[in-house]
């Protein structure tokens, strides 16, 4: 047989069905045998993708940031010794927090100039973050316990349970 240079050149689909057809174009190597799956796969993975890149590659419309109202100072009387740090607000209602010993301050509307002192029980450790929302508060604390404050406060006290999920990473202070 003689050398590859000097075989007279035959079209690839003499051979077809062969590993060896397309030697001509140099893909001879085994390494690239089977090369065909991952091809197709990636082609079939581009096309897929294509409507999400066009998308993305499209400028988007610019949204208007909305209104907010203007900040006006609201004038209400705090409880002597109490010097709040967190604030959460649902329904129209405002409570504020002190981060250490759980107390916490209730203004039952915005216009409203007094507010109501309570206590909240069951919490360890400092306040760290809350939440007030439809079912009551979510409180975090320095331990990185989760607690449940579920209502609201009542009779000067609102009761929390700690919520029985791992802890939060330590390191809040």
């Amino acid at each position: 047989r003689c050398p590859s240079h000097m075989q007279p050149w035959m079209s690839p689909w003499t051979r077809k069905g062969t590993r060896q057809e397309n030697c001509h174009a140099g893909g001879c190597d085994r390494r690239l045998a089977g090369q065909h799956e991952v091809t197709s796969l990636a082609q079939r993975l581009a096309a897929a993708l294509a409507p999400l890149a066009d998308a993305l590659d499209t400028p988007s419309k610019r949204v208007a940031a909305p209104k907010l109202a203007e900040m006006q100072q609201a004038g209400v009387q705090w409880p002597a010794e109490f010097h709040p740090a967190l604030l959460a607000s649902h329904a129209g209602m405002v409570a504020t927090f002190e981060r250490k010993g759980g107390r916490g301050a209730l203004v039952k509307s915005i216009g409203e100039k007094d507010s109501t002192l309570f206590q909240l029980e069951g919490i360890d450790g400092e306040i760290h973050a809350v939440t007030w929302d439809e079912s009551g508060l979510l409180v975090v604390t320095s331990s990185g316990t989760l607690a449940e404050c579920a209502g609201a406060a009542a009779g000067g006290k609102w009761a929390c349970r700690q919520m029985s999920v791992e802890r939060l990473p330590a390191g809040f202070k």
